[in-house]
């Protein structure tokens, strides 16, 4: 992380991973990233993810220089004038568009209805005009949290904890239940359509034998991606 000239004022980058990063390729966009000066990072370790997130806010918001956070897993490929390129939106909440790491790899929008997920937002729904920068979510609408920066007058309006551990899982993942949350409380959450992160997964390769001959199948952790036909230049 290179601290650079800017106006934006500082702000915690909080990273949450297990006991080790799990790509290099994340460890790579951390070290190049740019930030405003006397910003400070707040590493959660651990499997409890939702707790790690909700005693790092509180860390941050300790530190009355700090005017945001901006929340960032293991697990993603980012350029390093994110964190400034959102500042510069001037947006309340605001992420990088992102795209889920199976099939059918569409963005981490959730469409609910009545209390219950109904479907999600696919990428091709999403404007591609280069006019449009920015995507506001949508009545109904949530996303995940990865790349997120959240103004800290958003986070202070917002009882504490933050991510409400005890509803993981029935509304949808943590991190989809703190947005709903941020938008319940009035505040636009918008994506980057022109930042984007990409999202490392690990692909397993594997040959299998069918009936018509040798296939080979490729898995992202336990999810089938597909199987490849094998064909050959005469």
């Amino acid at each position: 992380m290179q601290a650079v000239k800017t106006d934006h004022p500082s702000g915690c980058i909080i990273m949450v991973t297990g006991e080790i990063y799990r790509y290099a390729t994340s460890v790579q966009a951390y070290g190049a990233l740019k930030v405003p000066p006397d910003c400070t990072v707040n590493w959660q370790c651990g499997a409890l993810v939702a707790t790690g997130l909700n005693r790092a806010i509180a860390e941050a918001l300790s530190n009355p220089s700090h005017q945001w956070v901006w929340i960032m897993g293991d697990d993603h490929a980012y350029q390093d004038m994110c964190v400034l390129n959102l500042l510069d939106r001037g947006k309340d909440v605001i992420a990088p568009l992102c795209l889920s790491r199976v099939p059918p790899l569409d963005p981490f929008i959730a469409i609910w209805k009545g209390g219950e997920k109904v479907g999600v937002k696919r990428l091709i729904d999403l404007p591609c005009a280069t006019d449009t920068p920015l995507y506001k979510l949508g009545d109904g609408e949530t996303c995940g949290d990865a790349g997120m920066l959240i103004r800290r007058h958003v986070l202070e309006a917002i009882d504490y904890p933050w991510y409400e551990t005890r509803r993981t899982g029935s509304l949808g993942a943590d991190d989809q239940e703190f947005v709903r949350r941020m938008i319940a409380a009035g505040y636009e959450v918008w994506l980057d359509l022109e930042n984007v992160l990409g999202h490392t997964t690990p692909i397993t390769i594997s040959p299998i034998r069918k009936e018509t001959g040798w296939s080979i199948r490729l898995d992202a952790g336990t999810k089938r991606l597909t199987d490849l036909s094998m064909t050959y230049p005469e």
